[in-house]
């Protein structure tokens, strides 16, 4: 594991993440859904967090009902749905953490 420390000079802020971490998978479960995200839990950590639909590879979503359907119709995100998701990035001072749905 590697830990990356960046500064940015325009806000002169610095941040750390942890980098090589393998891209960790997890079970979760949606427990709620907004036309701008997606909301989960991850029980084996305590983690509740969000996926923005920007992340959601690149489709275009239709909000409807406590649903997101792609407008392909090929991918359905349902409130009690269980996904997998992948841990992508730790900023540690922002205390943030990045996801990836599997699909």
């Amino acid at each position: 594991m590697k830990i990356e420390t960046k500064y940015d000079e325009d806000t002169d802020d610095e941040s750390e993440s942890i980098s090589d971490i393998n891209y960790i998978t997890f079970n979760a479960k949606i427990v709620k859904i907004r036309p701008y995200a997606i909301f989960f839990d991850v029980p084996i950590l305590g983690v509740y967090d969000s996926i923005h639909v920007s992340c959601l590879g690149g489709k275009l979503f239709t909000y409807s009902e406590d649903k997101l359907q792609s407008q392909d119709k090929q991918t359905v995100y349902s409130v009690n749905d269980k996904i997998n998701v992948q841990l992508q990035k730790i900023d540690i001072i922002k205390r943030e953490l990045q996801w990836h749905i599997l699909e």
